[in-house]
C-alpha cells in the first residue's frame, strides 16, 4: 500500500475525458406535419338485381309455427259464483272448501296470487301431495283474476 504522500498524479484516463452520450443530446423542433385531404373516389358501381328462383312454389301457404300449449291451470276470468282470491272479503273466501276465518285472514295477508295453485302457500293447504289443495280444486269455487 502507498502512502497517499507519495502518490503521483497520472493523466486522466481517455475513457473519462470522452463524452458522455447523454452529454451531447441536441433538441430540435419536432417537424410540423400538414396533411392534404384526399378525396375519396366515388364509385360508379350499380348492381344489377339477379334473378331469383323460386321453389316449392304452392297456393296454400305455410302455416307458421304458433305457442305450444300448455295444459290451463286456472280459468282466465272468475265465472259467476266463483270467488276471486285476490279481491274477494273474508265473508266471500269462507264458502271456499278448507278455508275458516284463520285461513281466509292469512290468504288476504299473502295476497295477491298468480294462481289458484298458489293458495299452497297458505299453511295448511300446500305441500306434496296436498288433498286440501285438490280439494279446492276440484270445488272449482276458487279462482283468480
Amino acid at each position: 500500500i502507498v502512502p497517499a504522500t507519495q502518490l503521483v498524479p497520472t493523466k486522466t484516463p481517455t475513457l473519462l475525458m470522452m463524452p458522455s452520450p447523454i452529454m451531447s443530446l441536441t433538441f430540435s423542433p419536432a417537424p410540423v406535419l400538414t396533411s392534404t385531404p384526399v378525396p375519396t373516389p366515388v364509385s360508379t358501381f350499380t348492381p344489377t338485381p339477379t334473378p331469383v328462383s323460386v321453389l316449392n312454389q304452392s297456393s296454400t301457404p305455410t302455416p307458421s309455427p304458433g305457442p305450444t300449449s300448455t295444459p290451463i291451470q286456472q280459468q282466465a276470468q272468475c265465472q259467476e259464483g266463483q270467488v276471486d282470491i285476490n279481491k274477494a272479503p273474508k265473508e266471500e273466501l269462507i264458502k271456499i272448501k278448507h278455508i275458516g276465518d284463520v285461513r281466509a285472514d292469512e290468504l288476504i295477508t299473502l295476497r295477491p296470487f298468480s294462481s289458484v295453485d298458489d293458495l299452497e302457500r297458505v299453511k295448511g293447504i300446500g305441500g306434496p301431495g296436498s288433498k286440501t289443495l285438490t280439494d279446492i280444486k276440484e270445488q272449482g269455487i276458487a279462482c283468480v283474476e
